[in-house]
């Protein structure tokens, strides 16, 4: 198994959320540690805390995502 330093897949995580059409990536905070992706911050539906958490988890050398999104009240 290829290893991924934790700043390369934080990185991978945000270049591939900044692609995706559908989310704002530049509300979301990405965070790694040890392969385990945290997400953080604010959007604007609970389908998008999915589908950011579907995206992270998608990304090459991502162990397990930590989803802690909110959806903005």
């Amino acid at each position: 198994e290829a290893y991924f330093s934790d700043s390369v897949l934080t990185a991978r995580v945000k270049f591939a959320l900044l692609d995706a059409p559908d989310v704002s990536a530049l509300d979301i905070g990405v965070q790694t540690h040890r392969g385990v992706v945290l997400l953080s911050g604010f959007v604007d539906t609970e389908r998008l805390v999915r589908r950011a958490g579907e995206i992270a988890a998608k990304v090459e050398g991502v162990k397990a995502v930590r989803n802690t999104l909110q959806v903005r009240g």
